[in-house]
């Protein structure tokens, strides 16, 4: 690192070819003026205020500091070459996070906080503060202001919901009061050599990958603070959740700070006697009992329940307690509380069951968890959510003979019993009913199935629930309507049974009657052995965008993620792609194509397409359903992948976040939350429309439809349907040639079409060598963890339509980290009454 004397040379320099120093001539007077007055008052000792201009939504008030660290160091604007900002960034970085005692430890963090209104990782807050601070030296007011609005829309974009965001508190003193005299007395002690960390300080770090191993080597010289820092840790996390009944963003995020914390405790501190002690004796067992209970949601305060879902704090702090916990060597004499379900398979108890429901409203966690709504969707999603966190809430809430009730029971009464409506019952928000089909004339008829009836009468019951209820019927009836129609589509119809689902039956070659005796070619269900590609060929394709276009037609790559002679284009033909299309004789006669795609050398189900994939009514309720979920911030993948996005991709469903942000985890999508009777209706279409999609997968192609369940069987949490998918509504959306390494088998299907040119929009499974022609009411599959990517369309048509819905339709995948996270915090979950147990012990 080069001395401060170099560095001071290099800002001089820097400041003699500074652009923003010629521009100063030119200055409106009021601000040179306002310049000499902020001089006058230096020299006078006293430390200005510096406020950048108002804006029309916020105004930036910086810390009087600010102005003395960007005199002492060198600044963007200020530093001649990339390596003196390099050493400037450095020394902003060993200032803030070197040294814990250091003011701008605490300055920066929450200076970023106060003018983005957000957190993110540390490298881009300190490239910003940079950036700001050196236009702020240059005189640039504006263009800092532009900058920080610029920055704040980049950030709010990616991670926060619209809508939703939440202004934090400046952590640090404004411009009228104290000054920083015991700051600066800090600083020059820290300058003089390494500084003992004082208890005070040690309880208010904030660990980073930077400070981590300080903060570690504390924990190891100071056994003695073991006890207050956990009894810090446990008092802050029981007064945030369960105490203050008003939300304040700033004590979320020192939660998010103690959890950062918690995972700093190097395993050869928490693995021993003395750390466990600590733990017990500073309450931070009792407090993890609390938060991470399975019905720590009917306990903590409504505030609260938003910042459970968007943090997932019972899986986030259950991870840090089941890590610390020594399975091996703790014992206990206490019993381990066993969820075993009873025997009772009266009808009573499903009226009771549903009164429990109407009398505490928030035993359903759909604040902190908006995918339980579906858990009345099918039986398993039942069963599962009674053994996460329905059963236990039903005992917290202490409803009574719980323990007696047989929960298949429950769900066979809750589904099975309909009477007469109660038409005058009903309000205007349930207008989207389930539906049931009469017996087959006319098959595509349906009638609307009547509503339940119980025993606290249906005007008692709330809202949510009604429509929880309602649309779990729809959902079950629209799922058999489409089993039926994948295993025979000329009967759609038929007397619906929502308890049971259609028995599996592969669609073989040879077995339709309709086409059986004719070649193997015009039969309605055919297999393709395509030959693996080399893998040389495709590495050289990667990236590359296969198109029909001619050369002065190609859709060049968007903004500055590539230049467009940079590009590798090819066509089908020029790679001898072969296209499959729909042959509408078969369709008309079989009313279906399926065309399966298996490697020729292992004989694998890798992909295939169908067409004619949907009941036509299911078709229309699925286009529908696109309409309302394709809304709000669409996602962004990478750099490769968005030099095409053209379109949107809109996503639904949980994931394990990439990181980035402090405190992600395995939580929800930003688009998934169900504060409102609309959300709760998206959230079941959502669901309904990735079932459907597996049905047609589990008819036309079960070797391909065993590998999701074989992914899937042992991820049982948070799942959409019954296949744990995430799904992504796209609009427009196209992609160049790529892999996901990270999934299993993919489906897609086209709900929407609208070009000038049929070819525009295929998919190309380019390391089988074959193109799917896409049609509207058409679904293909394929192994994501090969090259495919779609065929792009021409440039005059994406300039001639513009941001109108040329494609539109719907893409689930299964990422493997994504189950293999469900997994790791299912089995956390269930060991969770062996915790409480081993904890309790007296140590």
């Amino acid at each position: 690192m080069p001395p401060k004397r170099a560095l001071s040379k290099a800002a001089e320099d820097g400041q003699r070819n500074d652009p923003s120093q010629k521009r100063r001539k030119d200055e409106p007077t009021e601000r040179r003026q306002t310049r000499a007055s902020t001089k006058q008052a230096a020299a006078q000792g006293v430390q200005p205020a510096v406020v950048v201009a108002a804006a029309d939504d916020f105004e930036v008030q910086l810390h009087p500091r600010d102005k003395e660290y960007a005199a002492r160091e060198p600044l963007l604007g200020r530093v001649v070459s990339a390596e003196d900002r390099q050493v400037c960034e450095g020394l902003l970085k060993q200032e803030c996070e070197g040294n814990p005692r250091s003011s701008w430890n605490d300055i920066i963090p929450h200076w970023y906080d106060f003018c983005i209104a957000v957190q993110v990782e540390a490298g881009r807050r300190y490239m910003c503060l940079l950036e700001v601070l050196g236009m702020r030296i240059a005189g640039d007011n504006d263009g800092a202001l532009t900058l920080l609005r610029q920055e704040r829309g980049r950030v709010v974009e990616s991670i926060i919901p619209r809508g939703k965001i939440q202004p934090v508190p400046a952590g640090f003193a404004d411009a009228g009061e104290e000054s920083d005299e015991e700051d600066e007395a800090q600083c020059d002690e820290a300058d003089n050599g390494e500084v003992d960390v004082a208890q005070k300080d040690f309880l208010a770090m904030t660990v980073t990958s930077c400070t981590k191993t300080m903060f570690a080597r504390t924990l190891r010289e100071h056994k003695d603070w073991w006890i207050v820092l956990c009894r810090h840790w446990s008092g802050g996390m029981l007064k945030r959740f369960f105490q203050k009944t008003e939300y304040s963003a700033e004590d979320h995020l020192a939660v998010v700070d103690a959890l950062r914390a918690m995972h700093g405790v190097p395993d050869i501190i928490a693995k021993t006697r003395e750390w466990r002690f600590a733990v017990k004796v500073g309450q931070l067992a009792k407090a993890f009992k609390q938060v991470t209970s399975p019905s720590a949601h009917t306990a903590v305060q409504p505030h609260s329940l938003s910042s459970y879902r968007r943090y997932a704090w019972s899986h986030s702090f259950g991870l840090i307690w089941d890590n610390w916990t020594d399975y091996e060597n703790m014992k206990t004499t206490r019993p381990i509380k066993q969820w075993k379900d009873g025997e009772e398979r009266l009808q009573i108890n499903m009226q009771n069951f549903i009164a429990a429901l109407c009398r505490f409203p928030g035993i359903i966690p759909t604040a902190c968890n908006p995918l339980s709504v579906m858990f009345l969707t099918t039986q398993d999603a039942f069963l599962r959510a009674w053994r996460t966190w329905l059963r236990p809430s039903l005992d917290a809430c202490k409803v009574p003979y719980v323990e007696k009730w047989d929960p298949k029971a429950i769900y066979r009464h809750l589904m099975s019993v309909s009477i007469t409506p109660e038409e005058e019952d009903l309000t205007e928000v349930e207008t989207a009913k389930p539906v049931v089909a009469p017996a087959p004339h006319p098959p595509t008829a349906r009638l609307k199935n009547p509503p339940l009836r119980f025993d606290v009468g249906w005007a008692n019951i709330p809202v949510p629930l009604r429509t929880i209820i309602f649309h779990s019927w729809w959902f079950a009836n629209m799922k058999l309507d489409q089993s039926r129609w994948a295993h025979r589509p000329k009967q759609p119809g038929g007397l619906r049974i929502p308890m049971r689902d259609q028995p599996v039956q592969e669609l073989k070659i040879g077995t339709c009657r309709h086409c059986r005796h004719l070649p193997a070619g015009q039969q309605c269900v055919q297999e393709l052995r395509m030959q693996k590609r080399s893998d040389a060929e495709m590495e050289e394709l990667d990236g590359a965008v296969i198109t029909w276009a001619e050369e002065e037609d190609r859709l060049p790559p968007k903004g500055l993620h590539g230049a467009r002679n940079e590009t590798k284009y090819r066509s089908p033909k020029e790679l001898n792609l072969r296209v499959i299309e729909p042959d509408e004789a078969i369709i008309n006669r079989c009313k279906r194509q399926v065309v399966r795609v298996i490697d020729a050398k292992s004989g694998e189900h890798v992909g295939g397409v169908v067409y004619n994939m949907f009941h036509p009514e299911t078709l229309e309720e699925m286009q529908a359903s696109h309409a309302k979920a394709a809304t709000g911030t669409s996602i962004k993948r990478g750099a490769l992948l968005c030099a095409w996005q053209y379109g949107d991709m809109y996503a639904w469903g949980f994931r394990q976040a990439q990181g980035g942000q402090a405190g992600d985890g395995y939580t929800t999508y930003a688009s998934t939350k169900a504060d409102n009777i609309e959300d709760i209706k998206n959230i079941i279409e959502v669901g309904c429309d990735a079932e459907c999609m597996l049905q047609v997968l589990r008819s036309c192609d079960p070797p391909a439809f065993k590998k999701i369940r074989e992914v899937t069987q042992k991820a049982q949490l948070n799942r959409v349907g019954t296949g744990g998918t995430t799904s992504y509504y796209c609009i427009n959306y196209m992609s160049c040639e790529h892999r996901d390494t990270e999934t299993t088998i993919s489906m897609s299907c086209q709900l929407g079409l609208d070009v000038e040119y049929e070819e525009d929009f295929d998919f190309a499974f380019l390391e089988y060598g074959v193109v799917f022609r896409t049609v509207i009411n058409c679904g293909w599959w394929f192994d994501a963890s090969k090259m495919h990517g779609t065929v792009v369309p021409r440039h005059s048509t994406v300039k001639k339509f513009g941001k109108k819905a040329m494609s539109s339709g719907i893409h689930f995948t299964i990422r493997k980290k994504d189950m293999d996270r469900a997994e790791l915090l299912s089995g956390m979950m269930d060991r969770y009454w062996r915790r409480v147990a081993l904890w309790e012990e007296r140590m």
